[in-house]
């Protein structure tokens, strides 16, 4: 366990720990172990997961209140807040018979146990956008799709870096929130996750938002034409929202247009928007000012 390679224990926060308990219960996929086999074994790439598992089997700490049940045999287990102590005797052998598979490396120099620790660690780590995939229910990730990967925002001046990091599911999630209309704390991304989460308790109803998002940005496609490099991702969703005020009256969809291809072409000289652009912008207030902004342009 002490390979020069290896960071210390204790790096995985507790969340992480506990899902890791869990994915070994549900017979979920966990990465494999890998030991560099001399005179004496090390471990080189495992050591956190296998303190993990030895902490918890010797009862060092609770899993997270936030975990679902287990289901066994159609026998439904709880498992949140539970030391393994706690644990029904099913759960604890079907702990001990998880299997996680082991790589050896035999016959080899120091330079390669370093070359194969660097590249089983240079994949780069899903950052907070990506991670909210796995927040949502198939349905609405599918659905939420369709926002992300809609023609209008290449349209916008979202970058080439802004589609590769999937800021378009953050922007997506934003949209949702402010034509839902309910209330939010800010737009940082423990906020974004966990309105991530809800999303998936009342599906119909998130389906049916996901679909007027759409029906608003196909509109967008259908009446902008040209590429507006200004209209950035801080920008998009409330371009949408007070577009999705005005679409059903013509009269108002057209002037509203109008106006937007206006503030854009000067977008560097509208002072009293940009002031909620500049820092903190995830900030409730700073959020609220931009929306607001654009709201009183469709009142």
């Amino acid at each position: 366990m002490e390979h020069p390679l290896q960071r210390q224990t204790g790096q995985w926060k507790r969340q992480a720990q506990s899902e890791l308990i869990d994915s070994l219960l549900r017979e979920y996929i966990v990465p494999p172990l890998c030991f560099h086999v001399d005179e004496v074994t090390y471990d080189i790439d495992g050591v956190q997961r296998l303190s993990i598992i030895d902490d918890y089997m010797k009862n060092r700490f609770a899993l997270s209140k936030h975990l679902k049940p287990i289901i066994i045999d159609e026998q439904e287990y709880i498992i949140a807040g539970k030391k393994y102590e706690q644990l029904e005797e099913e759960l604890k052998e079907q702990l001990k018979a998880a299997q996680i598979h082991v790589y050896e490396i035999l016959d080899a120099t120091m330079e390669d146990i370093y070359e194969n620790f660097r590249r089983l660690n240079n994949g780069k780590p899903l950052n907070k956008a990506q991670k909210l995939a796995v927040c949502m229910d198939v349905e609405i990730n599918e659905a939420i799709h369709k926002i992300m990967a809609h023609p209008f925002l290449k349209k916008t001046g979202m970058t080439a870096g802004d589609f590769k990091a999937d800021n378009t599911r953050n922007i997506a999630c934003q949209m949702l929130i402010l034509l839902s209309g309910q209330e939010f704390t800010d737009f940082r991304s423990p906020s974004i996750a966990k309105y991530a989460y809800s999303l998936n308790e009342n599906k119909e109803e998130t389906l049916e938002l996901i679909h007027r998002v759409v029906e608003v940005l196909d509109e967008l496609d259908n009446k902008i034409e040209e590429k507006i490099p200004s209209m950035k991702k801080l920008s998009i969703p409330m371009v949408v929202v007070a577009m999705e005020k005005v679409m059903d009256n013509p009269e108002k969809e057209t002037a509203y247009l109008e106006w937007l291809k206006d503030f854009f072409d000067t977008y560097d000289s509208q002072d009293e928007y940009l002031k909620f652009c500049k820092t903190s912008t995830a900030s409730a207030e700073n959020v609220m000012g931009r929306l607001d902004y654009f709201l009183k342009v469709v009142e």
